[in-house]
């Protein structure tokens, strides 16, 4: 009789089971240094497990090479029922062949729906990640795909997003794709022509594409925009931009998306550590005022440069944007005081459907009036179920304490809360008071409060 569902977190106990019996396995063996052996033991074992339909694999930091590589990748020619493959090959020795081996042994899975592939920290290269592309398209039927080919070792460079661009266009049932390139020395050539050529995949819905620590400047950031105004389709949007070289005038470009993208719901952008400033700020605010039917905004600007001017032209998107439920900002380590906050909060209050609501403000300085004014709008965010807020660093006293503590108690439909106070004005028995009261806050599911 085949089980439905099994997970083994040692090589030895799967190889000893009944492997033929398993329609959906999990197997976890990171940092288990299997080496050459362990992985003829596992190759085998694979090979017996012929009705898998779902298989989850973890291998990450193995010391795995091409020649294990391809010894475990053979083992999928077997499993022709899988509609859903997940494998971590992160952090071992996997080079230019053995993403060639695990290509040819992915065309064999034409069944496969859903597939996940990490490779992250290995030396894949541009030919690698041609090799891998070109086999992902001959999956006729793949609808999910995440792809990790991310830290520099791999470096694919612009050649290599190129080739995963040419390829991957060709997936055409492709309806969400993740794809993690950060840290692979790709600039706007590389940029252009893999988002240009993912405009051919007309079914998606949802796209993430994690391209930080890269050579992105403002050429790439207006080859982004450009080739993003295409993509009318899509609901789900995550732009990982972070530690780049974008300044306001690649922001103006990148932005131009927003104004095509009309069916778009879900927005994540991660800025954080570019050249942004003031005016890049309220370029961002004036165009995200226009996308009035998101519903979750997920906004990072951490080490940005942004002034309270800056802010307060930000905070414009939010006086349109009333289907939100979900809003996460971050901006961190800028230079805010309370009159941004002031500025913030009164935009704030009109987003009055948020239940989830993150707020991270590191080392600024908002006082006690800029987080009175942030325990306002908490107070009329009746639905709020979910707070995460980070003040540490902001000259907030036992005064303002007192006040944060008031506002969530109040907040009776609050769930989950996570709170960073620390480095703050707050004398130690306040920091006692406060999380003794958090602490009896029975409904509280979660919550993580550290002022110290």
């Amino acid at each position: 009789m085949i089980q439905q569902k099994y997970k083994f977190f040692n090589l030895d106990d799967y190889v000893s089971s009944s492997q033929q019996l398993y329609s959906h396995l999990e197997l976890d063996f990171s940092q288990n240094k299997i080496g050459q052996q362990g992985s003829q033991q596992l190759t085998q074992a694979l090979n017996n497990s012929i009705n898998l339909q779902c298989l989850i694999i973890n291998l990450s930091n193995n010391q795995i090479d091409d020649k294990a590589a391809l010894s475990i990748f053979s083992s999928l020619n077997n499993c022709t029922y899988l509609t859903n493959l997940t494998i971590n090959l992160e952090k071992n020795d996997i080079q230019q062949q053995g993403a060639s081996n695990l290509a040819k042994a992915l065309i064999q899975c034409n069944n496969l729906k859903s597939m996940s592939l990490d490779l992250g920290g290995n030396k894949v290269e541009p030919q690698g990640a041609q090799s891998l592309a070109c086999a992902l398209a001959k999956l006729a039927n793949l609808q999910t795909l995440n792809l990790n080919l991310s830290v520099c070792t791999n470096k694919i460079g612009d050649e290599g997003a190129l080739l995963l661009g040419n390829n991957l266009a060709n997936c055409q049932n492709l309806s969400n794709l993740k794809l993690d390139l950060r840290g692979n020395l790709i600039g706007h050539k590389g940029v252009d022509n893999l988002v240009t050529a993912l405009a051919n995949c007309s079914k998606l819905q949802t796209l993430s594409l994690i391209l930080g620590h890269n050579r992105i400047n403002d050429e790439a950031a207006s080859c982004l925009g450009s080739a993003l105004v295409k993509f009318t389709q899509i609901q789900n949007l995550r732009l990982s931009l972070d530690w780049n070289q974008i300044t306001e005038k690649g922001i103006q470009s990148l932005c131009q998306f927003l104004v095509n993208c009309t069916n778009l719901q879900s927005l994540n952008l991660q800025l954080d550590q570019n050249r942004i400033n003031d005016k890049g700020a309220s370029i961002l605010g004036s165009a995200l005022s226009k996308s009035s039917n998101l519903q979750a905004l997920s906004l990072f600007l951490t080490f940005c440069s942004i002034y309270d001017e800056g802010l307060q032209d930000l905070s414009l998107a939010f006086t349109n944007c009333l289907n939100l439920s979900t809003l996460k900002l971050g901006l961190s380590w800028n230079e805010i005081t309370e009159i941004g906050v002031s500025e913030l909060a009164i935009a704030l209050k009109k987003c009055t459907n948020i239940s989830t609501f993150e707020l991270e403000l590191y080392k600024n300085s908002i006082g006690d009036e800029g987080l009175s004014k942030i325990c306002s709008v908490l107070s009329q965010y009746t639905k709020l179920s979910n707070l995460r807020l980070w003040v540490q660093k902001n000259n907030i006293s036992d005064y303002g304490a007192q006040q944060l503590m008031h506002t969530i108690k109040n907040c009776t439909k609050l769930l989950s809360l996570d709170l960073f106070l620390y480095n703050n004005n707050i004398s130690d028995s306040q920091k006692f008071e406060l999380k003794t009261k958090i602490c009896k806050l029975r409904r509280l599911l979660i919550k993580s409060v550290l002022l110290y």
